[in-house]
C-alpha cells in the first residue's frame, strides 16, 4: 500500500512521514510517543543511530505535545423534506 523502504535505520525523512500521518490520523500525542519509543527502543536494542533523537523529530513531537489533536470538522446537513 505505502512505498516504505525495509532499512534499517529508519530513514528520518519516513520517520517525519510517519509522524505527520499520525497526526492526521488523529492519534493522541502520547500514542505517537509511544510508537517513537517503540521504534527508538528497537534501534537501540539492534545497535543502530537512533533516527528518533534527531532535532526535526523532536520538534515535531514537541509541536504535536504542544497543539494536541487536529481539528477534523465533519459537515452535517439538515434534512428537510
Amino acid at each position: 500500500m505505502y512505498a516504505l523502504s525495509q532499512l534499517w535505520p529508519v530513514p528520518i525523512a519516513e520517520l517525519q512521514c510517519f509522524i505527520t500521518y499520525l497526526y492526521h490520523k488523529g492519534y493522541a500525542s502520547k500514542t505517537v510517543g509511544t510508537y517513537m519509543a517503540a521504534i527508538s527502543f528497537q534501534h537501540k536494542l539492534n545497535g543502530i543511530a537512533d533516527p528518533a533523537a534527531d532535532f526535526t523529530v523532536t520538534k515535531m513531537l514537541e509541536g504535536i505535545g504542544a497543539y494536541g489533536q487536529p481539528v477534523i470538522r465533519v459537515h452535517q446537513y439538515l434534512m428537510t423534506y
